[in-house]
Protein backbone atom coordinates (compact mmCIF):
# COMPACT_ATOMS: atom_id res chain seq x y z
CA UNK A 1 0.00 0.00 0.00
CA UNK A 2 1.11 3.42 -1.08
CA UNK A 3 2.00 6.30 2.03
CA UNK A 4 -1.37 7.89 1.65
CA UNK A 5 -4.45 6.40 0.10
CA UNK A 6 -8.54 8.08 0.04
CA UNK A 7 -10.91 5.86 -0.41
CA UNK A 8 -14.25 6.70 -1.56
CA UNK A 9 -17.29 4.78 -2.66
CA UNK A 10 -16.02 5.43 -6.39
CA UNK A 11 -12.74 6.88 -6.53
CA UNK A 12 -9.52 5.76 -4.81
CA UNK A 13 -6.32 8.01 -4.67
CA UNK A 14 -3.18 6.40 -3.95
CA UNK A 15 0.16 8.32 -3.63
CA UNK A 16 1.79 6.65 -6.77
CA UNK A 17 5.67 7.04 -7.53
CA UNK A 18 7.68 10.60 -8.53
CA UNK A 19 4.82 12.23 -6.50
CA UNK A 20 1.91 11.72 -9.16
CA UNK A 21 -1.39 11.02 -7.60
CA UNK A 22 -3.44 7.53 -8.60
CA UNK A 23 -6.91 7.81 -9.19
CA UNK A 24 -8.63 4.31 -9.56
CA UNK A 25 -12.19 4.29 -10.90
CA UNK A 26 -14.48 1.78 -9.58
CA UNK A 27 -17.93 2.77 -10.05
CA UNK A 28 -19.77 0.45 -6.87
CA UNK A 29 -23.03 0.98 -8.77
CA UNK A 30 -22.62 -1.27 -11.79
CA UNK A 31 -20.42 -3.35 -14.34
CA UNK A 32 -19.09 -0.29 -16.02
CA UNK A 33 -17.93 3.03 -14.60
CA UNK A 34 -20.70 5.87 -15.17
CA UNK A 35 -19.85 9.58 -14.93
CA UNK A 36 -23.58 9.70 -12.21
CA UNK A 37 -23.80 11.95 -9.29
CA UNK A 38 -21.50 9.95 -7.31
CA UNK A 39 -18.81 10.36 -9.62
CA UNK A 40 -19.64 14.00 -10.34
CA UNK A 41 -19.57 14.22 -5.88
CA UNK A 42 -16.70 12.58 -5.64
CA UNK A 43 -14.20 14.21 -8.80
CA UNK A 44 -15.63 17.71 -6.92
CA UNK A 45 -13.91 16.60 -3.56
CA UNK A 46 -10.68 15.12 -4.99
CA UNK A 47 -10.02 18.37 -7.19
CA UNK A 48 -10.97 20.58 -4.09
CA UNK A 49 -8.26 18.52 -2.30
CA UNK A 50 -5.82 18.72 -5.12
CA UNK A 51 -6.37 22.48 -5.94
CA UNK A 52 -6.10 23.42 -2.40
CA UNK A 53 -3.38 21.26 -1.17
CA UNK A 54 0.54 20.61 -2.25
CA UNK A 55 0.47 20.56 -5.76
CA UNK A 56 1.14 17.12 -6.89
CA UNK A 57 3.77 16.41 -9.65
CA UNK A 58 0.74 14.48 -12.00
CA UNK A 59 -2.57 12.94 -11.78
CA UNK A 60 -3.13 9.21 -13.42
CA UNK A 61 -6.82 8.49 -13.63
CA UNK A 62 -6.86 4.51 -14.30
CA UNK A 63 -9.85 2.11 -14.15
CA UNK A 64 -10.73 -0.84 -11.67
CA UNK A 65 -13.04 -2.06 -14.24
CA UNK A 66 -12.92 -3.80 -17.95
CA UNK A 67 -13.65 -0.54 -19.29
CA UNK A 68 -12.46 3.11 -18.44
CA UNK A 69 -15.62 4.43 -18.96
CA UNK A 70 -19.13 3.94 -20.61
CA UNK A 71 -20.79 7.44 -20.15
CA UNK A 72 -23.67 8.79 -18.21
CA UNK A 73 -26.31 7.26 -15.86
CA UNK A 74 -29.08 6.97 -18.26
CA UNK A 75 -32.18 6.97 -16.02
CA UNK A 76 -30.04 9.91 -14.29
CA UNK A 77 -29.76 12.19 -17.90
CA UNK A 78 -33.56 10.96 -18.36
CA UNK A 79 -34.63 12.24 -14.89
CA UNK A 80 -32.95 15.95 -15.61
CA UNK A 81 -34.40 15.39 -19.11
CA UNK A 82 -38.05 15.27 -17.68
CA UNK A 83 -37.22 18.10 -15.41
CA UNK A 84 -37.29 19.90 -19.12
CA UNK A 85 -33.91 21.94 -20.89
CA UNK A 86 -33.19 23.80 -17.97
CA UNK A 87 -32.16 21.26 -16.17
CA UNK A 88 -30.37 19.36 -18.75
CA UNK A 89 -28.01 22.04 -19.52
CA UNK A 90 -27.54 22.59 -15.46
CA UNK A 91 -26.45 19.12 -15.44
CA UNK A 92 -24.18 19.13 -18.78
CA UNK A 93 -22.56 22.35 -17.05
CA UNK A 94 -21.76 20.52 -13.81
CA UNK A 95 -19.70 18.15 -15.65
CA UNK A 96 -18.26 20.39 -18.14
CA UNK A 97 -16.65 22.34 -14.81
CA UNK A 98 -15.40 19.43 -13.51
CA UNK A 99 -13.46 18.07 -16.35
CA UNK A 100 -11.92 22.30 -17.31
CA UNK A 101 -11.07 21.92 -13.30
CA UNK A 102 -8.96 18.91 -14.43
CA UNK A 103 -7.06 20.79 -17.60
CA UNK A 104 -6.52 23.38 -15.39
CA UNK A 105 -5.22 22.00 -12.45
CA UNK A 106 -1.55 23.71 -12.62
CA UNK A 107 -0.41 19.77 -12.91
CA UNK A 108 0.25 17.46 -15.68
CA UNK A 109 -3.18 14.84 -16.19
CA UNK A 110 -3.38 11.76 -17.78
CA UNK A 111 -5.80 8.89 -18.76
CA UNK A 112 -4.52 5.34 -18.46
CA UNK A 113 -6.76 3.05 -21.17
CA UNK A 114 -7.20 -0.30 -20.65
CA UNK A 115 -10.60 -1.05 -21.59
CA UNK A 116 -13.38 1.01 -24.00
CA UNK A 117 -13.93 4.63 -23.36
CA UNK A 118 -16.83 5.58 -24.62
CA UNK A 119 -19.13 9.09 -23.98
CA UNK A 120 -18.53 10.83 -20.53
CA UNK A 121 -15.64 8.22 -19.81
CA UNK A 122 -13.61 9.54 -23.50
CA UNK A 123 -14.73 12.84 -22.14
CA UNK A 124 -12.90 12.49 -19.11
CA UNK A 125 -9.82 11.13 -20.94
CA UNK A 126 -9.57 14.18 -23.67
CA UNK A 127 -10.13 16.75 -20.70
CA UNK A 128 -6.65 14.83 -19.36
CA UNK A 129 -3.66 16.38 -20.69
CA UNK A 130 -2.46 13.07 -22.45
CA UNK A 131 -3.68 9.36 -23.34
CA UNK A 132 -1.96 6.34 -23.32
CA UNK A 133 -3.60 3.54 -24.17
CA UNK A 134 -3.87 -0.82 -24.49
CA UNK A 135 -2.75 -1.49 -27.72
CA UNK A 136 -6.19 -3.58 -28.30
CA UNK A 137 -8.14 -3.90 -31.25
CA UNK A 138 -11.18 -4.97 -29.33
CA UNK A 139 -10.99 -1.27 -27.32
CA UNK A 140 -13.25 1.40 -28.94
CA UNK A 141 -13.10 5.03 -28.19
CA UNK A 142 -15.85 7.19 -29.16
CA UNK A 143 -19.47 9.01 -29.07
CA UNK A 144 -21.68 6.78 -29.64
CA UNK A 145 -24.88 9.74 -28.37
CA UNK A 146 -26.29 10.27 -31.68
CA UNK A 147 -27.16 6.19 -31.96
CA UNK A 148 -29.61 6.99 -28.56
CA UNK A 149 -30.89 10.53 -30.22
CA UNK A 150 -28.08 12.19 -28.00
CA UNK A 151 -24.96 14.46 -28.92
CA UNK A 152 -21.98 14.79 -26.54
CA UNK A 153 -22.95 16.65 -23.05
CA UNK A 154 -19.42 17.04 -21.30
CA UNK A 155 -17.16 18.36 -23.75
CA UNK A 156 -16.68 15.74 -26.42
CA UNK A 157 -17.86 17.90 -28.78
CA UNK A 158 -16.26 21.40 -28.33
CA UNK A 159 -13.12 19.53 -27.71
CA UNK A 160 -13.21 17.43 -30.81
CA UNK A 161 -13.61 20.61 -32.67
CA UNK A 162 -10.65 22.48 -31.28
CA UNK A 163 -8.72 19.44 -31.85
CA UNK A 164 -9.67 18.19 -34.73
CA UNK A 165 -11.18 20.78 -36.86
CA UNK A 166 -14.74 20.70 -37.75
CA UNK A 167 -15.26 18.61 -40.78
CA UNK A 168 -13.32 15.76 -39.00
CA UNK A 169 -15.04 16.33 -35.53
CA UNK A 170 -18.80 16.48 -37.50
CA UNK A 171 -17.67 12.67 -39.11
CA UNK A 172 -17.01 11.18 -35.42
CA UNK A 173 -19.66 12.60 -33.70
CA UNK A 174 -22.38 12.04 -36.65
CA UNK A 175 -21.96 8.63 -37.72
CA UNK A 176 -21.14 7.68 -33.49
CA UNK A 177 -17.88 6.21 -34.58
CA UNK A 178 -15.83 4.37 -31.98
CA UNK A 179 -12.38 3.31 -33.37
CA UNK A 180 -10.00 0.86 -32.00
CA UNK A 181 -6.34 2.59 -30.94
CA UNK A 182 -4.77 2.50 -33.71
CA UNK A 183 -7.40 4.41 -35.20
CA UNK A 184 -7.65 7.09 -32.81
CA UNK A 185 -3.53 6.88 -32.30
CA UNK A 186 -3.87 8.03 -36.29
CA UNK A 187 -6.51 10.66 -35.55
CA UNK A 188 -3.77 12.34 -32.82
CA UNK A 189 -6.70 11.64 -30.41
CA UNK A 190 -4.29 9.17 -28.63
CA UNK A 191 -0.51 10.14 -27.02
CA UNK A 192 0.43 6.79 -27.47
CA UNK A 193 -0.06 3.01 -27.11
CA UNK A 194 1.81 0.54 -24.77
CA UNK A 195 1.14 -3.77 -24.26
CA UNK A 196 0.43 -3.61 -20.84
CA UNK A 197 -0.28 -1.66 -17.35
CA UNK A 198 3.36 -1.57 -16.81
CA UNK A 199 4.11 -0.26 -20.16
CA UNK A 200 2.01 2.14 -19.87
CA UNK A 201 2.35 3.02 -16.50
CA UNK A 202 6.19 3.99 -17.40
CA UNK A 203 5.10 5.93 -20.97
CA UNK A 204 2.55 8.12 -19.02
CA UNK A 205 5.04 9.01 -16.00
CA UNK A 206 7.80 9.63 -18.48
CA UNK A 207 5.26 12.22 -20.05
CA UNK A 208 4.63 13.80 -16.69
CA UNK A 209 8.26 13.85 -15.91
CA UNK A 210 8.87 15.86 -19.99
CA UNK A 211 5.90 18.12 -19.49
CA UNK A 212 5.85 19.93 -16.20
CA UNK A 213 3.34 22.49 -17.04
CA UNK A 214 0.73 21.21 -20.03
CA UNK A 215 -1.81 23.15 -21.12
CA UNK A 216 -4.73 22.54 -23.42
CA UNK A 217 -4.19 24.15 -26.67
CA UNK A 218 -7.24 25.37 -26.65
CA UNK A 219 -5.69 27.49 -23.61
CA UNK A 220 -3.15 28.77 -25.40
CA UNK A 221 -2.87 32.48 -26.54
CA UNK A 222 -2.39 31.82 -30.25
CA UNK A 223 -4.83 28.67 -30.74
CA UNK A 224 -7.49 28.93 -33.40
CA UNK A 225 -9.68 25.89 -35.04
CA UNK A 226 -8.03 23.66 -37.13
CA UNK A 227 -10.56 23.69 -40.07
CA UNK A 228 -13.72 25.60 -39.31
CA UNK A 229 -15.00 24.23 -43.30
CA UNK A 230 -17.88 21.73 -42.32
CA UNK A 231 -19.01 19.08 -44.47
CA UNK A 232 -22.59 19.60 -46.21
CA UNK A 233 -24.48 16.93 -44.28
CA UNK A 234 -23.72 13.88 -41.41
CA UNK A 235 -21.30 11.53 -41.82
CA UNK A 236 -22.88 8.64 -44.16
CA UNK A 237 -24.17 5.71 -42.13
CA UNK A 238 -25.28 8.20 -39.20
CA UNK A 239 -28.54 7.44 -38.01
CA UNK A 240 -31.71 8.68 -39.28
CA UNK A 241 -32.72 10.77 -36.46
CA UNK A 242 -32.41 14.49 -35.70
CA UNK A 243 -29.31 14.05 -33.60
CA UNK A 244 -26.98 13.97 -36.39
CA UNK A 245 -28.60 17.23 -37.59
CA UNK A 246 -28.65 19.21 -34.71
CA UNK A 247 -24.93 17.68 -34.07
CA UNK A 248 -23.63 19.01 -37.30
CA UNK A 249 -25.66 22.52 -36.80
CA UNK A 250 -24.05 23.14 -32.91
CA UNK A 251 -20.41 21.99 -34.69
CA UNK A 252 -20.92 24.67 -36.88
CA UNK A 253 -21.23 27.35 -34.04
CA UNK A 254 -18.57 25.66 -32.17
CA UNK A 255 -15.90 26.20 -34.89
CA UNK A 256 -16.61 29.88 -34.98
CA UNK A 257 -17.02 30.57 -30.75
CA UNK A 258 -14.30 30.94 -28.41
CA UNK A 259 -13.95 27.43 -26.20
CA UNK A 260 -16.14 28.81 -23.26
CA UNK A 261 -18.70 30.01 -25.46
CA UNK A 262 -18.73 26.89 -27.71
CA UNK A 263 -19.20 25.26 -24.81
CA UNK A 264 -22.36 26.82 -23.83
CA UNK A 265 -23.45 26.12 -27.43
CA UNK A 266 -22.99 22.43 -26.89
CA UNK A 267 -24.67 22.28 -23.48
CA UNK A 268 -27.83 23.77 -25.10
CA UNK A 269 -27.68 21.21 -27.94
CA UNK A 270 -26.92 17.72 -25.54
CA UNK A 271 -30.36 19.39 -23.86
CA UNK A 272 -32.17 19.53 -27.10
CA UNK A 273 -31.68 16.47 -27.84
CA UNK A 274 -32.18 15.07 -24.04
CA UNK A 275 -35.77 16.11 -24.10
CA UNK A 276 -36.67 14.80 -27.68
CA UNK A 277 -39.26 12.19 -27.81
CA UNK A 278 -36.62 10.53 -30.43
CA UNK A 279 -34.29 10.24 -27.73
CA UNK A 280 -36.64 8.30 -25.23
CA UNK A 281 -37.58 5.87 -28.22
CA UNK A 282 -33.97 5.00 -28.84
CA UNK A 283 -32.53 5.19 -25.72
CA UNK A 284 -35.78 2.53 -24.58
CA UNK A 285 -34.45 0.41 -27.73
CA UNK A 286 -31.09 0.57 -26.86
CA UNK A 287 -30.76 0.65 -23.26
CA UNK A 288 -34.12 -0.85 -21.83
CA UNK A 289 -35.24 -3.45 -24.33
CA UNK A 290 -31.48 -4.70 -25.11
CA UNK A 291 -30.81 -5.07 -21.32
CA UNK A 292 -34.56 -6.87 -21.02
CA UNK A 293 -33.04 -9.49 -23.46
CA UNK A 294 -30.07 -9.71 -21.80
CA UNK A 295 -31.83 -10.59 -18.35
CA UNK A 296 -33.08 -14.20 -19.92
CA UNK A 297 -31.55 -16.97 -20.11
CA UNK A 298 -32.01 -16.88 -24.00
CA UNK A 299 -34.23 -13.92 -25.81
CA UNK A 300 -37.96 -15.03 -26.88
CA UNK A 301 -38.26 -15.80 -30.18
CA UNK A 302 -36.37 -18.38 -31.30
CA UNK A 303 -34.36 -17.67 -34.78
CA UNK A 304 -37.11 -19.03 -36.76
CA UNK A 305 -40.17 -17.18 -35.24
CA UNK A 306 -37.47 -13.42 -35.41
CA UNK A 307 -37.01 -14.13 -38.85
CA UNK A 308 -40.77 -14.91 -39.69
CA UNK A 309 -41.52 -11.68 -37.87
CA UNK A 310 -38.90 -9.80 -39.33
CA UNK A 311 -39.97 -11.33 -42.76
CA UNK A 312 -43.74 -9.86 -42.73
CA UNK A 313 -42.32 -6.07 -41.77
CA UNK A 314 -40.06 -6.02 -44.67
CA UNK A 315 -42.63 -7.82 -46.91
CA UNK A 316 -44.98 -5.21 -45.61
CA UNK A 317 -43.09 -1.93 -46.42
CA UNK A 318 -41.96 -3.28 -50.09
CA UNK A 319 -45.40 -4.49 -51.16
CA UNK A 320 -46.45 -0.31 -50.12
CA UNK A 321 -43.91 0.74 -51.95
CA UNK A 322 -45.25 -1.27 -54.72
CA UNK A 323 -48.93 -0.19 -54.24
CA UNK A 324 -47.83 3.53 -54.41
CA UNK A 325 -46.00 2.83 -57.47
CA UNK A 326 -48.94 0.91 -58.80
CA UNK A 327 -50.97 4.28 -57.66
CA UNK A 328 -48.58 6.08 -59.94
CA UNK A 329 -46.82 8.56 -56.82
CA UNK A 330 -43.35 9.37 -58.47
CA UNK A 331 -40.56 7.43 -57.27
CA UNK A 332 -38.79 10.36 -55.82
CA UNK A 333 -41.93 11.23 -53.96
CA UNK A 334 -41.52 7.78 -51.96
CA UNK A 335 -37.70 7.93 -51.90
CA UNK A 336 -38.01 11.18 -49.72
CA UNK A 337 -40.98 9.88 -47.45
CA UNK A 338 -39.03 7.38 -46.64
CA UNK A 339 -36.32 9.26 -45.96
CA UNK A 340 -38.77 11.95 -43.80
CA UNK A 341 -40.13 8.80 -42.30
CA UNK A 342 -37.13 7.50 -40.55
CA UNK A 343 -36.10 4.53 -42.80
CA UNK A 344 -33.34 6.00 -45.16
CA UNK A 345 -29.89 7.17 -43.09
CA UNK A 346 -28.70 10.67 -43.30
CA UNK A 347 -27.82 11.51 -46.65
CA UNK A 348 -28.30 8.34 -47.79
CA UNK A 349 -31.18 6.78 -50.18
CA UNK A 350 -33.29 3.91 -48.83
CA UNK A 351 -31.96 0.65 -50.13
CA UNK A 352 -35.71 -0.16 -51.34
CA UNK A 353 -35.83 2.50 -54.13
CA UNK A 354 -32.33 5.36 -54.56
CA UNK A 355 -32.91 8.24 -56.38
CA UNK A 356 -34.06 11.99 -55.95
CA UNK A 357 -34.63 14.03 -53.42
CA UNK A 358 -37.86 16.16 -52.83
CA UNK A 359 -39.84 16.92 -49.78
CA UNK A 360 -42.42 13.85 -48.95
CA UNK A 361 -45.71 12.95 -48.17
CA UNK A 362 -47.09 13.22 -44.78
CA UNK A 363 -49.73 10.43 -46.07
CA UNK A 364 -47.39 8.51 -47.90
CA UNK A 365 -45.05 8.37 -44.64
CA UNK A 366 -48.25 7.29 -42.60
CA UNK A 367 -48.93 4.77 -45.20
CA UNK A 368 -45.16 3.17 -45.22
CA UNK A 369 -45.21 2.85 -41.15
CA UNK A 370 -48.57 2.01 -40.75
CA UNK A 371 -48.32 -0.83 -43.49
CA UNK A 372 -45.52 -1.78 -41.00
CA UNK A 373 -47.01 -1.51 -37.68
CA UNK A 374 -50.61 -3.17 -38.26
CA UNK A 375 -48.74 -6.43 -39.94
CA UNK A 376 -46.16 -6.52 -36.99
CA UNK A 377 -49.12 -6.31 -34.63
CA UNK A 378 -50.83 -9.62 -36.66
CA UNK A 379 -47.87 -11.24 -36.58
CA UNK A 380 -47.08 -10.54 -33.31
CA UNK A 381 -50.71 -12.58 -32.00
CA UNK A 382 -49.87 -16.35 -30.89
CA UNK A 383 -45.96 -15.78 -30.99
CA UNK A 384 -45.30 -15.49 -27.66
CA UNK A 385 -42.90 -12.48 -28.50
CA UNK A 386 -41.63 -10.18 -25.62
CA UNK A 387 -42.48 -6.18 -26.46
CA UNK A 388 -38.42 -6.15 -26.21
CA UNK A 389 -37.57 -8.48 -29.01
CA UNK A 390 -40.24 -7.74 -30.87
CA UNK A 391 -38.84 -3.63 -30.92
CA UNK A 392 -35.12 -4.70 -31.52
CA UNK A 393 -35.88 -7.32 -34.41
CA UNK A 394 -38.45 -4.74 -36.06
CA UNK A 395 -35.68 -1.88 -36.77
CA UNK A 396 -32.99 -4.51 -36.52
CA UNK A 397 -33.89 -7.32 -39.04
CA UNK A 398 -37.40 -5.95 -40.00
CA UNK A 399 -36.59 -2.28 -41.73
CA UNK A 400 -38.88 -0.24 -39.18
CA UNK A 401 -37.39 2.96 -38.46
CA UNK A 402 -34.99 2.91 -35.79
CA UNK A 403 -35.81 6.49 -34.06
CA UNK A 404 -39.21 5.20 -33.71
CA UNK A 405 -37.57 2.73 -30.83
CA UNK A 406 -39.21 -0.45 -32.52
CA UNK A 407 -42.72 -1.13 -33.70
CA UNK A 408 -44.38 -1.53 -30.59
CA UNK A 409 -42.80 1.43 -28.79
CA UNK A 410 -44.08 3.21 -32.40
CA UNK A 411 -47.72 2.10 -31.45
CA UNK A 412 -47.74 3.08 -27.52
CA UNK A 413 -46.00 6.55 -28.08
CA UNK A 414 -48.40 6.79 -31.28
CA UNK A 415 -51.67 6.24 -28.36
CA UNK A 416 -53.34 3.82 -28.74
CA UNK A 417 -57.39 5.08 -29.76
CA UNK A 418 -55.57 7.50 -32.41
CA UNK A 419 -53.14 4.56 -33.88
CA UNK A 420 -56.54 1.95 -34.14
CA UNK A 421 -59.41 5.06 -35.59
CA UNK A 422 -55.44 5.94 -37.64
CA UNK A 423 -55.16 2.29 -38.89
CA UNK A 424 -58.98 1.99 -39.41
CA UNK A 425 -59.31 4.72 -41.65
CA UNK A 426 -56.13 3.59 -44.02
CA UNK A 427 -58.28 0.29 -44.25
CA UNK A 428 -61.37 2.06 -45.37
CA UNK A 429 -59.48 3.42 -48.29
CA UNK A 430 -56.64 1.47 -48.68
CA UNK A 431 -57.64 -1.88 -48.02
CA UNK A 432 -57.46 -5.06 -45.64
CA UNK A 433 -53.48 -4.94 -45.48
CA UNK A 434 -54.24 -2.02 -43.21
CA UNK A 435 -56.87 -4.43 -40.97
CA UNK A 436 -56.12 -5.37 -37.26
CA UNK A 437 -56.31 -8.22 -35.40
CA UNK A 438 -58.43 -5.83 -32.07
CA UNK A 439 -61.60 -5.22 -31.92
CA UNK A 440 -61.04 -1.39 -30.22
CA UNK A 441 -57.80 -0.03 -28.30
CA UNK A 442 -59.01 -2.02 -25.17
CA UNK A 443 -57.31 -5.24 -26.27
CA UNK A 444 -54.59 -3.73 -28.43
CA UNK A 445 -53.79 -2.55 -24.81
CA UNK A 446 -54.03 -5.89 -23.51
CA UNK A 447 -51.54 -7.74 -26.05
CA UNK A 448 -49.25 -4.73 -25.70
CA UNK A 449 -49.54 -5.46 -21.83
CA UNK A 450 -48.68 -8.76 -22.20
CA UNK A 451 -46.21 -8.56 -24.77
CA UNK A 452 -44.13 -6.32 -22.12
CA UNK A 453 -44.73 -8.73 -19.30
CA UNK A 454 -42.76 -11.06 -21.11
CA UNK A 455 -40.20 -8.91 -21.23
CA UNK A 456 -39.66 -9.80 -17.50
CA UNK A 457 -40.43 -13.39 -17.41
CA UNK A 458 -38.05 -16.44 -17.44
CA UNK A 459 -38.08 -19.53 -19.15
CA UNK A 460 -35.44 -22.58 -19.88
CA UNK A 461 -37.24 -23.57 -22.81
CA UNK A 462 -36.23 -20.60 -24.77
CA UNK A 463 -34.54 -20.66 -27.40
CA UNK A 464 -31.52 -18.81 -29.89
CA UNK A 465 -30.36 -15.33 -29.70
CA UNK A 466 -30.69 -11.86 -30.36
CA UNK A 467 -28.81 -9.29 -31.45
Amino acid sequence: MNASTAVGRYLRTTDGPEGVICVEMDDPTGSANKTNDLFKYELDALLSRLETGPSPRGVIFTSAKRSFGVGGDIAQVMSFAKAGEAASIEDSERIKILFRRIERLGCPTVAIIEGTAAGGGWELALACHARFVHDNAAIRLGFPEVDFGLVPGAGGMVRLVHMLGAARAARLITAAAMQDPQAALSEGLVTALGSDRAELMRLALSWIGNNPAPAQPWDRPDHGVPDRALPGEPAGGAPASDAPRLALEAIGEIAALPFEAGSMVESRCFARCAVSSQARALIGLGFYDRNALRRKAAPVPGPGREESFARALRSALQNEIAMLEGEGAPRALIEASLTAAGYARSGGAHPAIGGGVVAGDPLLERRLVFAQATAALRALEGTGFCAAAANVASVEAGDFPRRTGGVLRFVENFGLHRFVSTARDLQSVCGLRFALPFANAVDLSSCLAAARHRDTEHSDTEQGTHP
